[in-house]
């Protein structure tokens, strides 16, 4: 599947930036054991976490972000002024 998305970007002229993609897991079976996804013969890795527009989305049975890094920064903010 992953061999059908790459060979339709390529006909896009688009690429994927390996280096920046990682793979995440939501759902019951989300410890579960899995193949590791190459990218023309690149491994993606697989992390428990993910930061995606600034928000830290976690792995797990449900899908869940954690705020606490903004809310830090939000407070600081405001402490600062």
């Amino acid at each position: 599947m992953v061999n059908i998305y790459v060979m339709e970007n390529e006909k896009l002229d688009l690429s994927i930036n390996v280096t920046k993609s990682r793979c995440f897991r939501v759902g019951r079976k989300f410890k579960s054991k899995v193949e590791n996804i190459k990218v023309n013969d690149v491994v993606i890795n697989w992390v428990e976490n993910l930061r995606y527009l600034g928000i830290c989305i976690k792995s797990g049975r449900t899908f869940k972000i954690d705020l606490h890094n903004n809310r830090a920064s939000f407070v600081e903010l405001q402490t600062v002024n």
